[in-house]
């Protein structure tokens, strides 16, 4: 059997830490390295970490996850390195589920999980984040060009492609740096973590915003608009029915405030809306059956200001980037 490095990475979340290690911890097979690599933190991050392993790498000065992560990597000895958030809680059979997809797949150069769908808090914020990405990924198929933070594993040899210089996106970065080198990404649907993060809406806005917004980098500086349509799919983990949503949502908007100034648009709006309701009514279907009429109702109000916020971050990041970066890069090609 391989052996496995976890490779987990954290920045003053000793309790949410904690709740990752132990979990780990519970895992039916041991046989794995524990690699913590702290960034900083000024609360008792690095003291959980010890309980665990005496694998840790605590950094002085704070210098990002990208860098936690790429040092994390090239210290880990084992053949298939574990990516795991601090905030992301492994089930007891998570360890043995990878190994068994590699065994599999030999021709697996990474593999990238996803969220369950049990969440620790019942707010709606969270649990509509939570069972967002859920549905959006269990929507991909097997093959992606992207990996997800919350838990992806790759082959020791291909460590040394991670280079990252962004805030957020790294793990999404990453997995285009590996595609457009020719190296192959399974999703696995059977591989779930549980994530622990609460989401308040001001966080969820906030995040739902900066996502995009360095997601538009990436779209830029890998040609993402080469990827677009590709295999059905739209770029990285964003669909190409998502990206159609989101530019129906801004659509309507629109239309409401030209009906509102008096022109007579209102058949487009009409047409607007029933493309919208389509592209949006699987996921609205399967909050239903997950959390009833009423979560479900105000998902249908939340989508729609969420999706302006998302495509807002998209032009805003596009906008900004373009201005900032280099044109492209010859030297990478899109497959």
């Amino acid at each position: 059997m391989p052996l496995i490095s976890v490779v987990v990475t954290a920045c003053n979340n000793a309790e949410l830490l904690s709740r990752c290690l132990e979990a780990l911890s519970r895992s039916t097979n041991q046989d794995f390295e524990l690699i913590v690599v702290d960034d900083a933190s000024k609360d008792g991050t690095v003291d959980v970490a010890r309980r665990f392993t005496d694998k840790v790498i605590a950094f002085e000065s704070h210098r990002g996850v990208n860098e936690a992560r790429t040092v994390g990597y090239t210290t880990a000895r084992g053949e298939l390195i574990v990516n795991l958030d601090a905030d992301v809680l492994v089930f007891p059979d998570t360890l043995d589920k990878i190994r068994s997809v590699f065994a599999l797949c030999p021709e697996a150069d990474a593999v990238t999980g996803m969220l369950s769908k049990k969440h620790p808090f019942q707010n709606f914020s969270s649990q509509y984040k939570n069972l967002y990405m859920h549905y959006i990924f269990n929507q991909l198929p097997r093959r992606v060009t992207f990996l997800y933070g919350s838990l992806f594993i790759f082959r020791r040899e291909i460590a040394k492609e991670h280079i990252s210089d962004i805030r957020y996106g790294g793990d999404t970065l990453f997995g285009q740096q590996l595609w457009l080198k020719g190296k192959t990404i399974y999703l696995d649907k059977s591989i779930e973590v549980e994530h622990v993060k609460h989401y308040d809406l001001r966080k969820l806005i906030r995040n739902d915003f900066d996502v995009p917004f360095y997601w538009s980098c990436i779209f830029l500086r890998y040609r993402g608009i080469r990827q677009v349509g590709k295999n059905g799919v739209g770029f990285a983990h964003a669909s190409l029915r998502q990206l159609m949503g989101l530019s129906s949502s801004v659509m309507i908007m629109l239309l409401m405030f030209m009906e509102i100034l008096g022109m007579t648009v209102f058949p487009y709006l009409v047409a607007c809306l029933i493309i919208w309701s389509l592209l949006n009514g699987g996921f609205w279907g399967f909050l239903f059956r997950e959390k009833g009429l009423w979560f479900a109702t105000r998902s249908i109000i939340f989508t729609f200001l969420d999706q302006i916020v998302m495509l807002s971050g998209i032009i805003s990041g596009l906008i900004y980037f373009s201005l900032r970066q280099p044109r492209g890069n010859s030297s990478q090609k899109s497959h």
